[in-house]
């Protein structure tokens, strides 16, 4: 990476971390997201012996009709 990509690159993470807005789930949440319109991120999680302490992550593709 050259020194003008990796000033790029660091602009663009000062950018995102200060303009992120932070969620925290409970259980029985549920949350959607368009890729097209937000970058998004996930933290750790730490995973129970129980299948009720496991995450359950879904991902689904809708498409817009009518839309480019």
């Amino acid at each position: 990476m050259s020194d003008e990509q990796r000033w790029a690159y660091g602009l663009f993470i000062s950018v995102a971390e200060e303009l992120a807005v932070r969620a925290t789930l409970a259980p029985g949440d549920i949350q959607f997201l368009d890729d097209t319109r937000v970058l998004h991120a996930r933290s750790a999680f730490v995973d129970g012996d129980a299948p009720h302490e496991k995450p359950h992550l879904v991902r689904a593709r809708a498409a817009r009709v009518g839309r480019s």
